[in-house]
């Protein structure tokens, strides 16, 4: 059996991370106070180096340090000191006795959202002590983020792995706190995704700053293929950040006309986020059939809920309303009638013959709800200023491992039939797309034999995807429906070319003919 031989660093490094180990010791050790001074120190350390980048020799130390504040804020969340009266934030729990209970939840908030809360008239209690223990936290997680988007591969993976981890047992700590399984807390996992979108490749790589591959790949193989719930998020926080890119650049372009300094902002940076986006997306599963794993507990059935709460259509609802007033007096008799002899009312209860309430499935629980997300965030994505390569990649995906996702495919004609009508190969290439759309979502797009016929020109023969092109045409033209005018017109077409086609041309046309 084969050994694992240890790793040897120089004794600089080895020094720095015996100083690491040593001050996690003392916080893992104390069980009298937090001790808030070496936490600080150890933050200190991962500071500088989030600062300086980590390059070479410091990141078997940064890893260390890492590693250690892990370790350390882990027992701070699961045994965190007593909170101040008015920590945030705050949520209830049924306590022994059945009633709600306030409990003060040790997670991750944004730094704009903590606040200082009231403080003793002297010296440091318990609740002082919470808040910097808190802030502590809040620091870490900065940090992390830092390092996340900033790193080299080999900490950017460990980093997802430690946050992560905190995502779920932040998320553990809610549902305790509230009583009942709430699924997978987003607040944290909101802020983890847009610096995988920061976290691009080193200069040179291709395509230019996409996302790290080992980054991606850490996040696919590890979160977005075992777990259902960080899919289905994933899908949603990548909706929302390219909804807000696309609102940026609409307002940049509004005002470009202050100048070219105000565009070459967008220039730079909107290329590098599609790419990010395009590689992010492409890596995430499609949509599973039934959903039964979670990275936290189920959510309850009416939690984060996409499907309506009752199954009255609108229209019943609005004659509802329209009768509200009319019937008025009739109610106001019934209610006349229900009275004793002395004329005080009587509680009577009245069955009612409105319609029960459909129990409502949560989103991440439902697949309908998956196969939404899925198909969002790719129209999201397809609104995006995409460039050549990869609007390219994006068609040859698309018949295979899209449009069969989408909960409603016809959704995406607009995007194929403009691809249709672009010129070179992305119209042949878009051209696929749209068969399936006709022939098996009832598609009515009377130009497409118009299109096919016009990309039969010399050209085709030097394209790129050329092979590809004259197979979708051998199937675009087998079909035995076709009126003997538009055949009739493609042969005459065929024979033309084949005059002063290549060799290898020729036979091409001759099958087809």
């Amino acid at each position: 059996m084969a050994t694992k031989k240890a790793v040897v660093f120089d004794d600089e490094t080895e020094a720095a991370i015996q100083e690491v180990r040593s001050l996690e010791k003392a916080v893992l050790q104390s069980t009298a106070d937090v001790r808030l001074t070496e936490i600080r120190q150890l933050l200190s350390r991962l500071e500088t180096a989030a600062s300086a980048g980590v390059q070479g020799a410091s990141a078997p130390v940064v890893f260390a340090t890492v590693k250690s504040l892990e370790r350390v804020f882990g027992r701070l969340l699961a045994n965190p000191p007593p909170p101040p009266p008015a920590a945030l934030p705050t949520l209830t729990s049924a306590g022994d006795n059945g009633q709600q209970q306030p409990q003060h939840v040790f997670c991750y908030c944004p730094p704009r959202r903590l606040t200082a809360g009231p403080r003793a008239a002297s010296g440091e209690s318990s609740g002082d002590e919470w808040r910097s223990a808190r802030a502590a936290y809040v620091d870490y997680i900065q940090l992390l983020l830092r390092l996340l988007g900033r790193s080299a591969p080999a900490i950017q993976v460990p980093v997802l792995h430690v946050l992560m981890g905190f995502v779920k047992k932040e998320s553990e700590l809610k549902q305790a706190a509230a009583g009942s399984e709430s699924g997978m807390d987003t607040e944290l996992f909101g802020h983890v995704l847009p610096q995988v979108f920061a976290a691009t490749r080193p200069a040179g790589a291709q395509p230019p700053a996409a996302v790290s591959a080992e980054l991606l790949d850490a996040l696919r193989t590890g979160y977005l293929e075992p777990f259902d719930d960080v899919r289905y998020h994933t899908l949603k926080n990548l909706r929302a950040l390219v909804q807000t890119t696309l609102a940026a650049d609409q307002r940049k372009e509004q005002r470009s006309a202050a100048g070219p300094a105000a565009t070459t902002t967008a220039d730079e940076s909107t290329p590098a986020f599609v790419s990010s986006a395009f590689e992010l997306l492409s890596a995430v599963p499609p949509p599973p059939d039934a959903v039964t794993s979670y990275l936290v507990g189920a959510p309850p059935a009416d939690a984060d809920s996409d499907a309506p709460a009752s199954d009255e259509s609108d229209s019943e609802a609005a004659g509802k309303k329209r009768k509200r007033g009319s019937g008025k007096q009739k109610g106001n008799k019934k209610q006349a009638q229900r009275r004793d002899a002395d004329g005080l009312p009587l509680q009577v209860a009245m069955p009612t013959t409105a319609k029960k309430k459909k129990k409502a499935t949560s989103g991440v629980s439902d697949a309908t709800a998956h196969r939404k997300a899925f198909s969002d965030a790719w129209l999201a994505m397809l609104k995006l200023p995409l460039p050549l390569e990869i609007y390219k990649r994006i068609l040859i995906r698309m018949h295979k491992y899209i449009m069969p996702h989408f909960s409603q495919p016809v959704r995406l004609m607009d995007f194929l039939k403009d691809s249709s009508n672009m010129p070179g190969v992305i119209s042949i290439l878009a051209l696929n797309g749209l068969f399936i759309l006709m022939t098996q979502y009832n598609l009515d797009y009377p130009a497409f034999y118009t299109r096919l016929y016009q990309l039969f020109e010399p050209s085709v023969f030097i394209a790129k995807y050329r092979n590809r092109f004259f197979e979708l045409a051998n199937v675009f033209l087998s079909s035995t429906h076709l009126p003997a005018y538009l055949v009739a017109s493609f042969v005459k077409r065929f024979a033309r070319l084949a005059m002063s086609a290549p060799p290898s041309g020729c036979l091409v046309l001759l099958v087809l003919m």
